[in-house]
């Protein structure tokens, strides 16, 4: 089998850790966390790339990879792996950005596989309303995301904070859209709301197109070792057996979710990419919860 990368693309605060830890999971694949941080300083161990390891030179994965060039980057890594764990063939990194991915796509050793996961706007609404007013970067997120968006500038700049944000929400997932096509990359689309309620058969079906044989132990990725950046939250089991962060329906206001919902630039991106909104969060496959209920 041909030496294969995962790229998962999303917004912050999509769940990127929750999809590529399930994945990374299986037998023949390896979760390297935001790969990207690899730039990071190594003297620096609060930023090293990998969470688990006393510093990048001693992990078995990440050891030598700081300065290498992008094009020998993933070389040292399954160099590294090779003798660590000689079985994997995949390697999973959820640095999320369409531009780090897009170094990589002269690597023509490699097969290069793409997620695209996409999270509730609400959702998103309300954490970037959260961490914006914590670092207080509301005017500057405002004014940023105008002269992005030239187009809807004025209706950045006069209309409701949560307006900025559904605009921010809509470029940034375009903007992997956009990319995917471009490039004519092999990727699969992920909603998170499916991903928690449907995970065997999310995870099981990117399996498959990556050309492994599912394992359900996946879905118990808290039971294995992962290298690299990691979320506290994700690396215990889920209290009442799911990770469905929902606080929008309880955190924003009525009105707010019903503005984001019925945003013309919001629903415009949906239709684009085949997805809907419901109450309880992004759907791409209306079918499979209404053949759960049947049974």
């Amino acid at each position: 089998m041909k030496r294969q990368i995962v790229f998962v693309l999303s917004t912050n605060y999509a769940g990127s850790h929750f999809l590529a830890l399930q994945v990374s999971s299986h037998s023949r694949c390896l979760s390297l966390g935001e790969f990207h941080r690899y730039r990071r300083s190594p003297d620096r161990l609060s930023r090293r790339a990998c969470d688990i390891c006393p510093s990048d030179a001693e992990c078995p994965v990440f050891s030598g990879v700081y300065g290498a060039s992008d094009h020998a980057l993933f070389d040292r890594v399954f160099q590294n792996v090779g003798s660590y764990s000689p079985d994997v063939a995949t390697v999973v990194d959820n640095s999320k950005k369409p531009d780090w991915a897009q170094r990589f796509l002269g690597l023509g050793d490699y097969d290069l596989r793409f997620l695209h996961l996409v999270r509730d706007p609400r959702a998103l609404v309300r954490r970037w309303a959260l961490t914006c007013k914590e670092r207080g970067e509301v005017l500057k997120t405002r004014l940023r995301t105008a002269r992005r968006l030239l187009p809807h500038a004025f209706d950045i700049l006069s209309g409701p904070e949560d307006n900025v944000y559904a605009h921010k929400w809509v470029m940034q997932n375009r903007e992997i859209t956009t990319f995917l096509n471009r490039h004519q990359l092999s990727h699969r689309l992920v909603a998170y709301r499916e991903l928690v309620q449907f995970p065997d058969r999310v995870v099981g079906d990117i399996m498959g197109w990556l050309g492994h044989q599912y394992e359900p132990s996946q879905l118990g990725y808290w039971n294995f070792t992962h290298h690299g950046s990691q979320k506290a939250r994700y690396m215990k089991p889920p209290e009442g057996g799911k990770f469905h962060d929902q606080r929008w329906r309880t955190d924003l206001d009525v009105a707010v979710q019903e503005r984001v919902a019925h945003h013309p630039q919001v629903n415009a991106y949906l239709a684009q990419i085949g997805m809907r909104l419901q109450d309880d969060g992004l759907v791409l496959h209306a079918d499979w919860a209404e053949k759960a209920a049947l049974v």
